[in-house]
């Protein structure tokens, strides 16, 4: 478990996938948007991963995963 929020809008055959990455021990966060067909959305939702993923959101949920959610360590 990780602390994460999405939101979803379809209109017009598009869909446009707003996610953003919370860290566990303060208050950073990551947030990226990406939009395209409707017909595609894991294609959308694979370039959301992508974009978070290089703004640095792999560091906060490894460290989300050592912490546990509410940042109690984990052994």
């Amino acid at each position: 478990r990780v602390p994460m929020g999405v939101v979803t809008k379809i209109t017009s055959g598009k869909i446009k996938i707003q996610g953003t990455v919370f860290s566990v021990g303060d208050n950073r966060c990551l947030s990226a948007i990406s939009t395209g067909s409707s017909n595609k959305p894991e294609n959308v939702g694979r370039a959301l991963a992508k974009k978070l993923l290089q703004k640095g959101a792999a560091k906060l949920l490894k460290e989300a995963r050592h912490q546990g959610i509410g940042g109690q360590a984990r052994a």
